[in-house]
């Protein structure tokens, strides 16, 4: 390449010390673009190819503008209109379709767009950018001290323009997390904070009879069962909890031997509150299963609603079968890297 890629004017010479790498196919190109407050200018390589590449045109739901009253309101109605019926998958579809249906009456629907974010672009650093260019074209015509003086002033400024608008978008995200985040976004943050650190540490405690630390955790569960199967009926009780101990033998050794109508707590239904409970527990932002209804759908469920869901899961307690949906579920294989 004849353009020069890299002028160092704080040792005032103009060298190629940038490489790239491009195939002699006439549909590569390569061009040096301007510069973005740097000494080593960019260099933009393009493969003018057709080539065909799968797109997603899945829609997703946008819960952040959603009216959750109508979505309430209109899933109470709906629901109160189909009554249940003695099949389990019945109840449980005509739930499901009510749902899917009322969603696409009050959930807007769209497509997630990914604009990559160029900190050159920042408006506050088109200023500074085009002063340094004008200082680089007069410094390569006269090379005057003078000039190469204002440009290291420019590019001092640029750096601490550039810092301050990193620490606003720290600033900005860290105001944006709270206690409703989904843990993989706390997860990759805190990944790309240690970039530095590796990523896959020896943190277990749990140890060998010779006293090496478990590698994996497959090891160490492995250790885990080893030690209770042969500790296990070594335990002593104090006097107190020796009732808890006989407690517990019975109720295992009754879930073994007895049929569930023997068992009181098996003919006990599940009340509101234990749904209400496992719900509020849930992941609301976690991807759906084969049912397509998400977290948030469930949480925004009116009285209606709710005693209706809390009928099918009764009903499925009582004869001991699940609906023929709850069965199923979605299997990515992820290979190895």
């Amino acid at each position: 390449m004849m353009v020069h890629t890299h002028y160092s004017y704080s040792y005032n010479s103009k060298e190629a010390l940038d490489i790239a790498f491009v195939s002699l196919d006439p549909s590569c190109t390569r061009k040096v673009q301007e510069n973005i407050g740097s000494d080593h200018l960019p260099i933009l390589i393009e493969l003018k190819k057709r080539q065909s590449v799968w797109v997603n045109n899945k829609k997703l739901w946008n819960f952040r503008r959603v009216d959750w009253l109508s979505f309430t309101t209109f899933m109470d109605n709906e629901i109160s209109r189909n009554p249940l019926t003695e099949d389990l998958d019945t109840n449980w579809n005509t739930l499901k379709k009510v749902m899917h249906k009322v969603a696409k009456y009050n959930i807007p629907r769209g497509k997630m767009k990914k604009r990559p974010y160029l900190t050159n672009n920042s408006p506050s650093l088109q200023p500074l950018l085009e002063e340094r260019k004008q200082i680089v074209d007069v410094l390569n015509s006269n090379n005057s001290n003078q000039d190469r003086i204002e440009l290291h002033e420019v590019n001092a400024e640029l750096k601490r323009k550039y810092a301050q608008i990193k620490r606003n978008k720290w600033n900005e995200l860290c105001t944006s997390l709270d206690s409703r985040s989904s843990n993989g976004k706390l997860w990759k943050l805190v990944k790309n904070i240690g970039k530095e650190q590796p990523q896959v540490e020896k943190c277990n405690t749990i140890k060998n009879r010779d006293g090496t630390v478990a590698w994996d955790d497959g090891q160490a569960a492995n250790i885990l069962g080893s030690h209770y199967q042969n500790n296990i009926n070594k335990l002593t009780f104090k006097a107190e909890d020796k009732h808890i101990r006989s407690r517990a033998s019975d109720i295992v050794h009754g879930c073994c031997s007895n049929t569930q109508e023997s068992i009181p707590i098996f003919n006990w239904d599940l009340t509101l509150q234990e749904l209400e409970a496992a719900i509020a527990d849930s992941k609301l932002n976690k991807s759906p299963g084969p049912d397509g209804i998400h977290g948030q759908m469930m949480n925004k469920l009116g009285s209606v609603g709710r005693l209706r869901c809390l009928d099918i899961i009764n009903g499925s307690w009582k004869i001991g079968r699940l609906p023929r949906d709850w069965r199923r579920t979605i299997v990515i294989p992820i290979g190895n890297p």
